[in-house]
């Protein structure tokens, strides 16, 4: 606790362990409190203020500034009670994390799409601790992360036991760039410790990187002959079987790889990373392979591994450095040789045969390439002759390859004749029963050139088709017979064919139906239609008729005669035809003569014509008249006529006649059109209208009604006519009465009187009269007026110049408006008074004569009461620059603007001191045209750079060596030389800047919140084009001031309520043509005046 203002050491303590702490017994005072977190009991380094009067509940929030732990200065008084002030503090914590990943390159460094490894045990420790502080496992990307670790030294721990899998090795640590390298020792799988402050961030860049050693597997494919699947002692390898090692690393990477066993049959896949995987076994390119049975004996090191109906192995586990070589396949050549050309049978001829040697044959293998072959021959003699005998040589060939796969041929050579002849060409027929049947059968033999062929037809009958069995024997010169049988069938599929010869059914297809009208002939009837048939001479055929009479307004007809011929053979196959002839009568009846329309007035209707009709089969036509009123009888109707003929079959024929019946109009004319008048002039008689109408008795009303008010009065005549059918016609006509005429307004007051509207009457401050609603008068025409009156009063430069608008409103009832409005100028002409001018005078300064400050001039006037005098004084230098004339200028002017300048001058001589030591003379640069700065030059007599040159006043800045002086205003000034160690001697020159000549004053007036004013070439002194434009004096906002300048205009803006003439004046420099030696400089005397007066407004 301290005191606020001495900053004086109050009081200490130390909160308890709740946080709590106590300062008892204080006086009334200013305090402070600064809050330590350093000295906490738990020791935490880096507690932080947490942030400032937070919320609304200043029970709660901290008070303490997080930056110094100082409250803000608060007075604490013991009469109101204990005073609450808390301090909240945090401790900063941050997360460390990182990844664990497959270094699959082996370059300890995480590069792209090398996978994260899950299930890595990583722990934190505090470094040279030996209990974990957190612990957790990587998760499916390898990330890890330790959340809310405070501040201290640390070091991590990774431990890749845990995901299973005991090959990891930890790769090479610190390998590069410190965001991808691993950070573990390989030997102890800990970080180097490290310093961690959460203020500095989260920590995301711990890693580590492993590998897993690659295992080995192999084995041997080998010729499994005897098929046993186990590898025999003298069982050879087989070389170039593929082998491929397929699956998955443990890093969820396909791996595929094949490769060819070598002479002996072995195989070696090499740097196999730990996964599960299996091995796929080709086959030889040639055929005739086959797997032995998987898994044979208890030997591992000698049964086959491969499945025979796919040579795959099952899925194994592969772990790191492991040396799996003890996988195998047995194959088995399981084909036969084959014998290359063979010789095929032989038949000797019967008369004289002739046997060749046997051949020698070789065969070929699919895997042995010299086959053994073994020949036998045997010989079966029957004796001789054509036809009782003969002799059969049996010759047989077997090749057997090394895996004992054998392959036989056997050669038969035969003599003799004990062959039956063959039959040629006797297929099964089916044909129509029609058809003709042609026989190219023929029998054929190895020793008879005409084998006798023969042939017996049995019948068979009594079902549709019917067969014919054909029985053919062929026998050659020795007995031999051949009988075949041939089965014909004879089919029946065309049905009878249909015969029309009734002209009218032809082209008619059957269910037709045909219609005759009631007036035709029908002559159909059963030999209309007749049959044949291709095989049946006995067709079954038939005739039906069905006869309906019809009731021709319900059925549509008046007969219906339904005729079928049908025929079928034994077959069963039919034909038949249909038609239904219908008896109508189609035609609706004739009109002979019918009436015509009409239009006839209403007392010409005549009395119905009926029309004349004709049938061409009903004689008794039924017809029917009907009579329709179209519209009301009193306006002009219709009358329809119509008479509809019907025979017996509905068959209708219409007849209308239309009579246009025209009736009369009623009409009501000369109604006059509406009239307007004034309310002072006279009512004009009503008129007479005429009323008509052809047919009906008329009668005519009149009546009229006044409307509205005073100022808006309508008189409303009505004319109305009506008929005896209730027709009415009504026009009307409107006056309108109004009044239109504003009151007339008159001045009464004398010192007014005769003055229009518009007019100004100007009078002095002295002879103000005051005016009001009495002093003018109004007349109307027709109505009583209102008179009011408004007077408005806008100040001048002066309270004693005033603007009084002064406005008389006269207004009738009917809202009519008039308006005089006169201007009374009241105005100050009189200038005020200077008192206590000073005569001139001449002071000698070499004499030890002062100039004497100006004299307190004031001012009065007749009748303003506050002038403000203003004060200037401008110093011109001799010709001999020893010496000036001081002009003193005192300036008054009241409000109205009148004006009073009086001035003094002092003549001052001097005497200047040793001047041809010192300087031969100056020189003097005056302001250049557009800008405001001239320049002297001293030509010194000796080294200018040796003197000292004192400018008063002192404005500009020296150059050269000093004796030249830029940037000179335009005014007076005394240059004072003097030479450095040299006593009592000093040059005083007075000189003057003078303006440039370029400079012009422009007075202006503007009104309005802001004016634009052009410069032409009357003011601006250059030719040519403006090519800059900007302000040297913008003047002063409190009066007048420029805020823009384009071109040769310049935008003025006077200060709000501001009037009269601005003392200051607005600089304004335009150079032309680029150069700024063509610079023009204006000076503008703004005044303001107020805006016009608008005094044509309503007033209450």
């Amino acid at each position: 606790l301290r005191e606020a203002v001495t900053d004086s050491l109050v009081g200490q303590t130390t909160t308890d362990a709740a946080g709590n702490y106590r300062f008892p017994d204080q006086f009334l005072g200013t305090y402070y409190l600064h809050f330590d977190p350093t000295t906490n009991a738990a020791g935490i380094p880096n507690l932080k203020g947490v942030p400032q009067d937070q919320g609304a509940d200043d029970n709660l929030d901290s008070d303490a500034d997080p930056l110094n732990g100082h409250t803000s200065d608060f007075v604490f008084d013991p009469l109101l009670g204990p005073a609450d002030y808390d301090a909240g503090f945090y401790e900063p914590r941050a997360s460390i994390g990182g990844r664990t990943w497959h270094d699959l390159d082996e370059d300890g460094l995480q590069s792209p799409g090398e996978p994260g490894i899950e299930g890595v045990t990583v722990q934190l420790f505090a470094a040279g601790g030996s209990t974990p502080l957190q612990t957790v496992l990587t998760g499916p990307d390898g990330a890890y992360v330790f959340e809310d670790v405070p501040i201290g030294d640390y070091l991590i721990q990774f431990d890749p036991t845990s995901t299973g899998n005991a090959s990891y090795e930890f790769t090479t640590p610190n390998a590069g760039d410190d965001a991808l390298d691993s950070d573990a020792d390989p030997t102890t799988g800990r970080t180097e410790p490290f310093s961690f402050d959460p203020e500095s961030g989260n920590l995301n860049d711990v890693a580590a990187g492993f590998t897993l050693p690659f295992a080995t597997v192999g084995g041997r494919v080998w010729l499994d002959c005897d098929r046993n699947g186990l590898q025999d002692p003298g069982e050879d390898g087989l070389p170039g079987i593929l082998v491929t090692l397929s699956g998955t690393d443990n890093t969820n990477n396909p791996v595929n790889e094949t490769l060819a066993t070598d002479g002996d049959g072995r195989f070696l896949f090499d740097e196999v990373a730990p996964g599960v995987y299996s091995l796929a076994f080709g086959l030889p390119s040639s055929s005739g392979w086959a797997f032995s049975p998987q898994d044979q004996g208890s030997d591992e090191a000698l049964d086959s591994d491969a499945d025979p109906s796919n040579g795959q192995t099952p899925a194994f586990t592969i772990e790191g450095g492991e040396q799996s070589l003890l996988w195998g396949a047995g194959l088995a050549d399981v084909e036969a040789p084959v014998f290359v050309n063979p010789p095929a049978d032989e038949t000797l001829p019967c008369d004289d045969p002739q046997v060749s040697d046997p051949p020698t044959l070789s065969a070929t293998d699919n895997f042995d390439p010299d086959p053994e072959i073994t020949f036998d021959e045997v010989v079966d003699n029957g004796g001789g002759g054509a036809c009782n005998g003969g002799f059969t040589i049996t010759r047989t060939w077997t090749a057997t390859d090394r895996c004992g796969n054998t392959a036989t041929h056997v050669q038969v050579i035969s003599t003799g004749d004990n062959v039956a002849p063959f039959i040629l060409n006797i297929p099964d027929l089916t044909v129509e029963c029609d058809s003709n049947i042609v026989d190219i059968a023929k029998a054929v033999d190895d020793c008879d050139p005409d084998v006798d062929l023969v042939y017996e037809d049995i019948e068979v009958t009594g079902s549709c088709p019917t067969f014919i069995l054909r029985k053919w024997t062929a026998t050659d010169d020795c007995g031999n017979v051949t009988m075949n049988l041939q089965k014909i069938t004879l089919l029946d599929t065309t049905p009878p064919e249909l015969h029309i010869h009734h002209p009218m059914l032809q082209g008619l297809s059957s269910g037709a139906a045909l219609t005759l009208e009631c007036d035709e002939s029908d002559t159909i009837g059963e030999d209309a239609v007749s049959f044949w048939d291709n095989c049946d001479t006995a067709l079954v055929v038939s005739f039906e008729e069905q006869i309906e009479q019809g009731d021709c307004p319900d059925d549509g007809f008046l007969k219906k005669r339904t005729l079928r011929w049908s025929a079928e053979d034994r077959c069963g196959n039919a034909a038949e035809f249909s038609v239904t002839l219908f008896t109508v009568d189609s035609h609706a009846p004739e009109v002979l003569s019918a009436p015509p329309d009409l239009t006839v007035d209403c007392r010409s209707i005549p009395a119905p014509e009926p029309p004349l009709f004709t049938d061409n089969c009903d004689d008794s036509l039924m017809v029917v008249f009907g009579e329709t009123l179209l519209g009301d009888t009193c306006q002009d109707y219709k009358i329809v006529r119509l008479w509809s003929a019907m025979d017996d079959c509905a068959n209708m024929t219409l007849v209308t006649q239309t009579i246009v019946v025209e009736t009369g109009e009623l009409t009501l004319s000369g109604v006059p059109d509406d009239l307007t008048i004034e309310c002072d002039e006279t009512l004009p008689p009503p008129a007479s209208p005429e009323v008509e109408d052809p047919c009906d008795e008329t009668e005519l009303h009149f009546e009229e009604q006044w409307l509205g008010d005073d100022c808006n009065r309508k008189l409303v005549r009505t004319w109305t006519a009506t008929n005896d059918c209730g027709d009415v016609v009504s026009e009307s006509q409107i006056i309108f009465v109004i009044d239109t005429t504003p009151p007339a307004i008159t001045l009464t007051h004398p010192m007014v009187a005769g003055l229009g509207d518009g007019d100004t009457l100007r009078v002095d401050c002295a002879d103000i009269a005051p005016l009001g609603p009495d002093d003018a008068a109004a007349t109307d025409n027709c109505f009583d007026v209102t008179m009011s009156f408004m007077e408005m009063t806008t100040l001048g430069d002066c309270p004693n110049q005033v603007w009084l608008d002064c406005c008389w409103k006269a207004e009738d009832i009917c809202g009519n408006q008039s308006q005089l409005c006169i201007t009374v100028v009241i105005d100050d002409e009189q200038p005020p008074v200077l008192h206590g001018v000073p005569d001139d005078l001449t002071v000698d300064l070499s004499a030890g004569e002062q100039v004497p400050p100006p004299a307190p001039v004031t001012a009065t006037d007749n009748c303003d009461d506050d002038l403000p005098v203003q004060f200037g004084e401008v110093q011109q230098a001799d010709a001999d620059n020893c010496g000036y004339t001081l002009t003193r200028t005192w300036r008054t002017e009241d409000d109205c603007g009148n004006e009073t300048i009086e001035q003094q001058v002092i003549v001052v001589e001097e005497v200047c001191d040793c001047p041809d030591i010192l300087i031969e003379g100056i020189s003097v640069e005056p302001a250049k045209c557009g800008l405001p700065t001239g320049s002297v030059t001293v030509n010194a007599a000796l080294n200018p750079g040796i003197y000292e040159y004192h400018l008063i006043p002192n404005f500009g800045s020296p150059s050269g060596a000093g004796n030249v002086i830029e940037g000179l205003p335009a005014g007076s000034y005394l240059l004072v030389v003097t030479l450095p160690n040299v006593d009592d001697c000093e040059e005083k020159i007075f000189f003057d800047v003078p303006p440039a000549d370029c400079a012009d004053t422009l007075a202006v007036t503007i009104s309005g919140p802001q004016a634009e004013v052009c410069l032409d070439s009357t003011v601006l002194d250059y030719p040519g084009v403006i090519t800059s434009a900007f302000f040297c004096d913008t003047g002063d906002p409190t009066t007048v001031a420029g805020t823009a300048v384009q071109g040769a205009c310049v935008t003025l803006v006077p200060a709000q309520g501001y009037l009269g003439t601005a003392p200051g004046l607005i600089c304004v420099v335009h150079c032309f043509n680029g150069s700024a030696s063509q610079c023009d400089t204006t000076y503008l005397e703004v005044t303001v005046e107020p805006e016009p007066l608008i005094c044509n407004l309503s007033m209450v």
